[in-house]
C-alpha cells in the first residue's frame, strides 16, 4: 500500500514506472512468435490483346470474337479416358486386321475440345468408343454401316 501512496505522490516515481510498464510491454510484444501470412493463390489469368490498327469500339457495343487455330480440334464427346490419360481410339489396320489404338492427347480436359496432331486421314472411332480397349479387334464394316 505504500508504493502505491509514493506513486501519487511522488510524480516523478510515477512517470518512471509508467515508462517501464510500456517498455516492458513493448518488449514482450516484440519477442512474440508470428505467423506469418499464408499465401493465396487464386489461379486468375488476365488476357489482353493488343490489336495493331484497331482502335476502341464504340462505347455500349458488343461483339463476338472468333478464335481460330490451325490445328484440328476433336469435340469431347469422342475422348475417353484410359487410366489417368484422356485420349481418343483409333483405327489401325484395315479389314480383319482393323485394331483400336488408344491415342492419348496431352493436355486434353474433360468436357473441352481437345487440339489433335494426327495425320488428317486418320479414322477415328466415333461409336462405342467408351467400351473399347487398346489393340481390341474392331470390325469397320459394322461401324460404318455397310452391309455383306
Amino acid at each position: 500500500m505504500s508504493f502505491l501512496r509514493s506513486l501519487v505522490t511522488n510524480h516523478p516515481l510515477a512517470n518512471i514506472a509508467f515508462v517501464v510498464v510500456l517498455l516492458l510491454g513493448l518488449v514482450s510484444y516484440n519477442t512474440m512468435p508470428r505467423e506469418q501470412d499464408p499465401e493465396i493463390n487464386f489461379n486468375w489469368v488476365s488476357v489482353s490483346a493488343v490489336l495493331p490498327g484497331a482502335s476502341a469500339p464504340a462505347a455500349g457495343t458488343s461483339g463476338t470474337l472468333r478464335w481460330q487455330e490451325a490445328r484440328p480440334h476433336l469435340p469431347p464427346a469422342l475422348m475417353v479416358r484410359r487410366g489417368s490419360a484422356l485420349g481418343v481410339f483409333v483405327r489401325q489396320g484395315t479389314g480383319a486386321q482393323a485394331s483400336a489404338r488408344f491415342v492419348p492427347l496431352p493436355g486434353a480436359q474433360e468436357g473441352r475440345a481437345s487440339a489433335v496432331d494426327l495425320p488428317a486421314d486418320t479414322p477415328v472411332i466415333v461409336r462405342g468408343q467408351a467400351a473399347l480397349q487398346h489393340g481390341q479387334p474392331i470390325d469397320p464394316q459394322a461401324a460404318s454401316g455397310a452391309t455383306n
